[in-house]
């Protein structure tokens, strides 16, 4: 009940980028700046991805993975927002994304599994391993 609670807290956006190929939406979390893209290959579906952007070191950038900046639970919230959003927009019937080992661990996988299934319900999710790296597709069940 509290997860659902949290991801349903209100993060502020800006929508940086809106194309027919692409979609971008940005926010201030924990006073990080985070970044949603979502690109449109048209076989394939929309790919979409979140990571910090870095700008105050000698790496500037995105930075994908675990930063331990905390404040998760916005960013999921900011995701699902996103995510949202898109759909609301494009309308995609497919979207596809992946989530990284941490080391030996599948943590990220198994919460990325939780959080779009919950999010994706009735849609229909495949996924393989491929490395260090589980990659997932949800497509949208016909009406």
């Amino acid at each position: 009940m509290l997860l659902q609670e949290i991801l349903n807290s209100k993060i502020k956006y800006t929508v940086t980028k809106e194309t027919a190929k692409s979609f971008a939406t940005q926010a201030e979390v924990g006073g990080r700046i985070i970044q949603f893209t979502a690109y449109n290959d048209g076989e394939q579906g929309w790919s979409v991805d979140f990571a910090e952007v870095v700008t105050k070191s000698n790496r500037t950038g995105p930075v994908f993975g675990r930063t331990g900046s905390g404040s998760e639970l916005q960013v999921f919230s900011m995701i699902v927002d996103s995510l949202k959003e898109l759909e609301a927009r494009y309308h995609p019937t497919m979207i596809t994304f992946t989530a990284d080992k941490d080391g030996d661990s599948d943590t990220r996988a198994k919460l990325y599994r939780r959080l779009a299934d919950k999010y994706f319900k009735g849609w229909k999710r495949e996924e393989f391993n491929h490395g260090n790296t589980t990659h997932f597709t949800y497509t949208k069940e016909e009406e």
